[in-house]
Order: C-alpha cells, then structure tokens, then sequence
C-alpha cells in the first residue's frame, strides 16, 4: 500500500500549508510547510530602505528589529531567547537574513 496525501489546510496569512500523510504502516504524520519568501524579501528591502537605523515610530518608541515566522518565534520564546536581548541579538547575527535592520538591530530597539 503506498502513502496518501491530504492536504488540509492552507493559510495565507501565515504562510503555511499543512499536509496529513497516511503512512503504509498504519500511521499518520502531518506536515507543516511555510513559506519564507515574504518575509526574507521584506527584510532584504528593509534593510536597503534603512540602513542601520531604523526606528520605525520613535513617538511610540517602537523599533522593527525582525521579522519572523510563528514556527520560529514560538521556538525562540519556548527556550528563552526573545525574553533575553543579548540572546535575541546573538540569533539575529548568526541568522541575519530575519534581520529587519543591518547593525545591532536590538540595542537600537532598547536605545533611548
């Protein structure tokens, strides 16, 4: 008996299509696929747009430092790192295609 595929559901906003695999050995598995794309071009134009320094809405003090998927925010907050700056800082180096800002995008975030 070969696999059988399902897809179940796709979701736009998220960027995320899920597929239900019904495995020959009586068992299931279900695959999640997101799509990065939007979010890697989004970041790549700002970063070109604001160079190193940009402060989104200073009079809200809100700064975008990255753009992530919600597979990969949810891991970052489950271990710990977006709760810590210096952490959250040392990911965005070594993965700095989810970098909204070239530089050290979370000091400009914390910085008054």
């Amino acid at each position: 008996m070969s696999e059988a595929i399902v897809l179940t559901d796709a979701d736009p906003l998220l960027g995320r299509v899920r597929r239900f695999h019904a495995l020959p050995d009586d068992r299931f598995a279900i695959e999640s696929d997101y799509d990065l794309e939007p979010i890697l071009e989004a970041n790549q134009v700002a970063r070109e747009h604001w160079p190193g320094h940009y402060r989104g809405t200073p009079e809200l003090g809100i700064t975008l430092a990255a753009r992530l998927p919600m597979p990969i925010w949810h891991q970052l907050r489950k271990v710990g790192i977006l709760q810590d700056p210096k952490a959250l800082q040392r990911w965005l180096n070594m993965w700095p295609a989810f970098k909204a800002t070239s530089g050290n995008a979370i000091s400009l975030a914390y910085r008054k």
